[in-house]
């Protein structure tokens, strides 16, 4: 009776990540197994979620991707902090699509997507003034450029006391 009861209502888990692609597969993978999936991309939903739902297991990410720009933190999800530390990493120098394809994502770098694209739009608006940082190298990729320093003004001269 206890095994109908357990059949009869499966588990149910929340699971939490700010990555829709990996919130997606751990969900299609707990669903595939007979559990009662429910998700969540911000600690605000998850609360929700929790709250109404009332889970039997959470599976949340603990990992923070915080950077600071423009004196204030800013959270990145974990492709889009890859992808900075990769364009940092390799500072002025350009980065095309299929290497930041292979080297953030580990796809095949002969396929077509916008996937680069579309993160780097949003990197650069999570930002804000310093995604301008991530110049666009038309139709080859990008790279990382801090802009050059504002000229310094000249020193004044020591003046001479006149005795």
């Amino acid at each position: 009776m206890a095994n109908e009861t357990a059949a009869a209502a499966p588990h149910r888990i929340l699971v939490v990540d700010d990555e829709p692609d990996i919130t997606a597969l751990v969900a299609y993978h707990l669903a595939r197994e007979g559990y009662r999936v429910t998700t969540a991309g911000t600690g605000a939903d998850a609360l929700r979620s929790a709250r109404e739902e009332r889970p039997d297991l959470v599976v949340l990410d603990r990992t923070a991707h915080r950077v600071t720009a423009e004196g204030k933190e800013v959270e990145l999800t974990a492709t889009e902090f890859k992808l900075l530390e990769r364009l940092i990493e390799r500072r002025d120098r350009v980065q095309s699509r299929s290497q930041l394809l292979e080297s953030v994502w580990q796809a095949q770098p002969d396929i077509q997507t916008r996937t680069v694209d579309m993160h780097v739009q949003r990197l650069r608006t999570k930002l804000g003034a310093a995604g301008d940082w991530i110049e666009t190298v038309r139709a080859v990729g990008y790279r990382f450029r801090e802009p050059a320093a504002a000229p310094k003004r000249a020193a004044p001269a020591p003046r001479r006391r006149r005795s």
